[in-house]
């Protein structure tokens, strides 16, 4: 039931995919002749992730907050690059899911700045990695991929819903962020134990075990 709804988050995402190359070109031709790659953005994200949570804690919130939005823009040109160069694969894509849920952490991190519940908080962490891993799993365990398994789980809405509480927060006062990281956490849960279910079922008809 869960998968049946179309996730239109993700599916806004990968229609702004197919024109990102357009779009970006004069942006993706100078990164090309400066000799940057796709995973150096990406591990430039994970470098200025960092810069950012310390910015944030010992500096000024609203400043930090900005640049975190340079970070995610950064995030929309990685794998238009590699796609731009003909490098696309999935393992570069499986270092973009993954710098992508660090510099998820170090948003949630940094409401550890605030009166909210760390142990919510961690909480949260956990689950929405736990689903993104189930996810990926019970999508893509069949799929062919040139790494160990395709690192898609369609799972957008996961973050979107503290990142999107973070930014109202921090720019505009409105304070649901109690309120999100609760079904957040509620929704990592459900999903995270409805995956396992379905893996271990499809498992035991695939392999009789």
């Amino acid at each position: 039931m869960i998968d049946a709804n179309k996730d239109f988050i993700d599916s806004l995402s990968v229609k702004f995919q197919e024109y990102r190359g357009v779009i970006f070109r004069p942006v993706l031709v100078i990164f090309d002749r400066l000799g940057l790659s796709a995973n150096t953005l990406t591990n430039a994200r994970l470098l200025f992730g960092v810069f950012f949570l310390f910015w944030f804690y010992y500096g000024n919130e609203l400043s930090a907050t900005l640049f975190l939005l340079f970070i995610l823009l950064l995030d929309t040109f990685d794998g238009a690059l590699a796609r731009f160069q003909n490098k696309a694969s999935d393992r570069g894509k499986f270092l973009d899911v993954l710098i992508d849920f660090v510099i998820y952490s170090f948003i949630i991190l940094a409401l550890f700045k605030f009166e909210i519940n760390s142990f919510l908080l961690a909480y949260n962490i956990f689950f929405v990695a736990t689903a993104y891993l189930l996810g990926v799993i019970k999508k893509q365990e069949f799929n062919k991929s040139d790494w160990i398994i395709r690192p898609s789980a369609r799972l957008s809405y996961l973050k979107a819903i503290m990142v999107i509480s973070f930014f109202l927060f921090i720019f505009f006062q409105k304070d649901f962020l109690f309120k999100a990281v609760i079904f957040s956490n509620i929704l990592a849960t459900v999903l995270s134990i409805y995956y396992l279910i379905f893996i271990q079922i499809r498992w035991k008809k695939t392999y009789g075990a």
